[in-house]
Formats: structure tokens, C-alpha cells, sequence
């Protein structure tokens, strides 16, 4: 059972950042809210969704986007952090290894809400649109892995 429920999280996780990574590498010009419409309007067009898991997929948006900028508040201090790191006299190993330690810790806090949302979004789907998603990781993976 634990396999299971950790390839549907795999499975979905895939899902997300492939869909999200889609709608990024097209639209990168845009803001990250307007991205985000783009990515759950491609899911809801390419899902069938109902109008009730359109909206809790809504929902799921604005809590990640809400996330998500608030971690984004800190981007200045990483790059002033690097900035302040190749300006120095000196680099060492060491340096860089706490600055991306730091830089990693930061993104590990993300994963357990990350993965709530995942969950929840496959609570929303049907079995027919769970196929659909495993559908649309295998072309993408066909399309860009081979």
C-alpha cells in the first residue's frame, strides 16, 4: 500500500512540476499569478474538470501562489548573499557549501506543503483523469527524454 500511494505521489508530483515547468518555460515573461492561471487552465481544459474541482483546484492555486510569494520575499538576500560571496577575496569550498546548505533548507521548507497540495489535488480526480495525468507525464517524458 505504501508503494502505491508514494508512485501516485510520484506520479503527481511529476504532474505538477511538469505542467508548472510547461507553463514556466513559455510564459516566462509573465507574472507567476499569470502563470499559474495558464497552468490550471491547461490542467482544467486537458482534465475534463467539473466546475467544482475547477475551483478547488483555484483554491490550491492561490495557496501555493500565497506560498510561494512569500518565500520569493527572501530573493534578495540570496542574491546579495552571492553577490557579497564573489566579491570576496577569497572563496572557499566551505563558503559555497553553506550558501547552498542555507539556499537548500529554504526550498526542503516548501516539500511538506508541496506535498499536501499534491494530495489534495488528487483527491479532486477521478480514476479516468488520474490515467489522463500518467497519460500526459509518459508524452511528455517521450516527447523531451528520448
Amino acid at each position: 500500500m505504501k508503494k502505491k500511494n508514494l508512485l501516485i505521489t510520484s506520479v503527481l508530483t511529476l504532474a505538477v512540476v511538469t505542467l508548472v515547468t510547461a507553463g514556466c518555460g513559455r510564459f516566462h515573461y509573465n507574472s507567476p499569478e499569470k502563470r499559474a492561471d495558464y497552468v490550471v487552465d491547461k490542467i482544467s481544459s486537458e482534465l475534463d474538470l467539473t466546475d467544482e474541482q475547477k475551483n478547488e483546484l483555484n483554491k490550491i492555486k492561490l495557496e501555493v501562489l500565497v506560498k510561494m510569494n512569500k518565500a520569493r520575499e527572501n530573493r534578495g538576500e540570496n542574491l546579495a548573499e552571492v553577490q557579497d560571496l564573489i566579491k570576496s577575496d577569497q572563496l572557499t569550498k566551505s563558503d559555497v557549501e553553506k550558501a547552498i546548505s542555507r539556499h537548500e533548507a529554504k526550498r526542503n521548507e516548501m516539500k511538506p506543503f508541496l506535498i499536501e497540495k499534491i494530495v489534495e489535488f488528487h483527491a479532486l480526480l477521478t480514476p479516468e483523469q488520474r490515467i489522463k495525468v500518467a497519460e500526459k507525464i509518459e508524452e511528455f517524458h517521450n516527447k523531451y527524454h528520448n
